[in-house]
């Protein structure tokens, strides 16, 4: 039997994650981050990222381009970022056939504005 990892995007991986939050902050759910959201602007503006081709064929037509960010909210700050389209074979220059991911330049984007701002906020 051949085994599948929890990684490149997969719904297992999603479906833990979310199951841990609940645990770690019961109180608090995970909220899409609206288009203008700090962390869409800190640095670079982020109106669109490029999605691994396998996943931009699953999204549908309104969000094939649309960066996806949940987070936890305490006190008007987001205390927990959650993308659940991978961003590790981006930055390993993995080229995934398989990945349901975001490529290299915008996963680097996302991830510098995410990093920005909990540094700053």
């Amino acid at each position: 039997m051949r085994r599948r990892r929890a990684c490149c995007g997969r719904a297992a991986f999603d479906t833990a994650f979310r199951k841990l939050v609940g645990q770690i902050c019961p109180e608090q759910n995970l909220e899409r981050l609206p288009p203008d959201h700090k962390i869409f602007r800190i640095k670079y503006a982020i109106n669109t990222v490029q999605y691994r081709p396998i996943l931009k064929k699953e999204l549908p037509d309104g969000e094939k381009d649309a960066p996806c960010l949940e987070a936890v909210n305490m006190d008007g700050r987001a205390v927990l970022v959650y993308n659940k389209y991978d961003f590790g074979c981006a930055f390993e220059g993995f080229p995934c056939a398989a990945c349901r991911g975001i490529e290299q330049e915008s996963a680097e984007k996302l991830l510098t504005n995410i990093l920005l701002y909990g540094m700053t906020e």
